[in-house]
């Protein structure tokens, strides 16, 4: 694999399938955040909701580190590995 630098990473955000996925899952936090604001989670019933909140609160910070990826994170997570 070729060495990460800013100018791949920079090319990798300026791609329009990168563009487009970034897209995607601004749209899938927004949506899960007003399903939240709306309560879709209090009509399943008291019992289920404290899971069906953290569910939807983890994806939401899922998506969130997808989008607010840099080069520095990458390569952090990389050498975890």
């Amino acid at each position: 694999m070729n060495e990460l630098n800013q100018e791949i990473f920079a090319d990798w955000l300026q791609h329009p399938v990168t563009e487009a996925l970034r897209k995607v899952l601004q749209k899938w936090r927004n949506e899960r955040k007003d399903a939240w604001e709306r309560g879709d989670a209090l009509a399943q019933g008291q019992a289920v909701y404290p899971l069906l909140n953290a569910a939807a609160v983890g994806e939401c910070s899922a998506f969130k580190q997808v989008e607010e990826l840099d080069l520095e994170k990458l390569k952090g997570e990389l050498e975890d590995d």
